[in-house]
């Protein structure tokens, strides 16, 4: 991707500026010379650039580092003392917020139960009421700003709006705005897979500003975060990834979306439970622990412990994701897939049942050449990617 085409002066300050932090941030103690190699930046510009980021505070020096070669270097990183991000991620059963610091290190997260059922403001208000707690408990530090994860479709516009198919009471309320107004601090919301693509290419790939990275959101929802060369894609209106509103069956089941045959009413975790229920009431399966009443946790319990009703679900459902990551692979040719949310927690048995199904619907040396993984983070991946978000808004 060419990024000077119709870029002024400012914006390519404001990309090189956002690439500088984003290497002091991946590696951490390292010199301008080293920023300079990696980046392909006149040292000039490198050195420009650092010193308004050690004005503004951002970056620190950190003592001399010995380059081989007679000459010690000053070593760069963020100041992780100072400043502190909040992340919000709300999911159609819960909302998680947490403290982060410049290097997406967590300090407090909070985890509760919500109903999208409910009034959209006094959901809000309670979460209000608990972001103030935690910022009364963590006050000595300076907070720069809130990113906030929301499920899809997300509209982004003058006002950004979720479209959750069964919740159109949130369809008026912008979240941004009044999240806003209440801490009077900026605020940047995104789409949770695009967060959590951001937080894996920040954090656990080896791309600094090439290569392309989908981060596939298996869980209540399906979606896909893009990442080509660095920029988080995001279409007109910011719905481009909605793969679990693509059909894979054109006769199939109605989604609550309007479509038919939804990769989404297949393959979610809602879908897997709602199959697990039919299967319990049919009454053929009597030696399970899994209840009507099981939530998705007892049910990966449940797969993980090798219970046949389980492992029948699961491997329909991943039948059907397996076609939705064929389109992908179809449509975007990424260098790498990784699979995060509630599916991550399948692991390694969730990729023995997937692969095989890919392989035989794939050109061989396109299967060969995608990478599809599993991702590594034991927290919310769309969580950190909130405010890895915010932080990659570099008019922040």
């Amino acid at each position: 991707m060419d990024y000077k085409r119709g870029k002024n002066i400012f914006d390519l300050q404001s990309m090189n500026r956002s690439l500088i932090l984003n290497i002091i941030r991946k590696y951490q103690n390292v010199s301008r010379a080293q920023i300079a190699k990696k980046t392909g930046l006149k040292p000039s510009t490198v050195t420009n650039i650092v010193n308004d980021l050690i004005e503004d505070t951002l970056v620190v020096e950190k003592g001399y580092v010995d380059n081989g070669v007679g000459r010690k270097s000053i070593q760069l990183s963020l100041n992780t003392q100072l400043y502190r991000i909040l992340a919000v991620r709300l999911t159609r059963h819960h909302i998680l917020f947490g403290i982060f610091d410049l290097n997406l290190n967590d300090y407090e997260i909070i985890k509760y139960r919500i109903d999208l059922d409910n009034d959209p403001f006094a959901i809000l208000e309670e979460l209000k009421l608990k972001i103030k707690a935690t910022f009364e408990k963590y006050q000595n530090y300076k907070y720069i700003g809130i990113g906030v994860s929301v499920p899809g479709p997300f509209i982004k516009g003058e006002k950004n709006l979720i479209y959750l198919s069964n919740f159109s009471k949130w369809r008026e309320i912008d979240i941004q705005e009044y999240l806003r107004k209440c801490f009077n601090l900026p605020v940047r919301m995104v789409h949770d897979a695009k967060a959590g693509a951001l937080c894996e290419w920040w954090l656990d790939t080896p791309f600094l500003d090439k290569g392309s990275l989908i981060y596939l959101a298996a869980g209540q929802g399906i979606g896909a975060g893009l990442i080509v060369d660095g920029e988080v894609l995001n279409g007109s209106l910011g719905i481009l990834g909605e793969i679990g509103h693509t059909s894979i069956n054109f006769d199939g089941k109605k989604c609550k979306c309007g479509n038919v045959g939804c990769l989404e009413t297949y393959a979610s975790t809602i879908a897997i439970l709602d199959r697990k229920d039919e299967l319990l009431k049919n009454g053929k399966y009597k030696n399970t622990p899994l209840t009507l009443n099981s939530n998705i946790d007892d049910y990966f319990n449940a797969l993980l412990s090798k219970d046949r009703l389980a492992e029948r679900i699961f491997k329909e459902a991943v039948g059907y994701l397996a076609v939705g990551i064929v389109n992908i692979i179809n449509s975007y040719n990424p260098d790498i897939i990784i699979i995060g949310d509630e599916y991550s927690k399948a692991g390694d048995k969730l990729l023995k049942l997937l692969s095989p199904l890919i392989k035989d619907r794939v050109i061989q040396e396109v299967f060969e050449k995608t990478q599809i993984r599993i991702s590594k983070f034991k927290m919310d991946s769309a969580l950190i990617g909130a405010a890895a978000y915010f932080l990659d808004n570099t008019e922040n």
